[in-house]
């Protein structure tokens, strides 16, 4: 190993390694189960984030009316995190129902393949929607959780991989940033 490359190693947040453990174990499930599941779970991702990112607001005024408006910032983030994680359960689960009638083949080709493909998609996509979760996290005012979500804006600041998510797939960071929550800028 050159000395360069362990410079990079050595440069690698836990959030990077993390986001690099997620996205190849997604990749790896869309080589395996194929097209159709992977293209669900990408309309899953979009969809949740698309939702979450155009509603969170009245899902943060309702929240308000049973825990009261002095939090709006943290129902906000709740219900934007929830709106997210509810849409995109729900067609995976639907996804996995309907397993056994997706497959294009029984053998391993073409279908594996823009499976992994599909997978490299959404599974970026996922990143980006897992990174916006964090920024927003870091970005509402939060009595009592300033040290941690300061923790979480430099993990952010040091990662290698959330300029990558910006610049290298941008034109899929392009089409998540109408749902970015207002708090989060559309920039890094």
């Amino acid at each position: 190993m050159r000395s360069s490359d362990v410079d990079v190693l050595q440069r690698l947040q836990p959030l990077d390694i993390l986001f690099a453990v997620v996205w190849a174990g997604i990749v790896g499930w869309g080589l395996q189960t194929g097209v159709v599941r992977q293209l669900g779970m990408l309309v899953g991702v979009y969809g949740g984030a698309l939702i979450a990112g155009s509603v969170y607001r009245q899902g943060g005024a309702l929240l308000a009316l049973g825990f009261g408006n002095q939090d709006q910032p943290q129902l906000e983030f709740w219900a934007y995190v929830a709106i997210f994680v509810v849409l995109f359960s729900v067609i995976g689960v639907i996804m996995w129902r309907s397993y056994p009638a997706s497959r294009v083949s029984r053998g391993f080709g073409t279908d594996n393949m823009l499976g992994a493909a599909l997978g490299a998609i959404w599974g970026v996509l996922l990143l980006i929607e897992l990174l916006t979760i964090l920024r927003f996290y870091a970005a509402v005012p939060w009595k009592g959780q300033e040290t941690t979500q300061l923790g979480v804006l430099r993990q952010i600041q040091l990662s290698q991989v959330a300029p990558t998510l910006e610049v290298v797939v941008s034109p899929l960071w392009q089409i998540m940033v109408p749902w970015f929550p207002a708090p989060v800028n559309p920039r890094l």
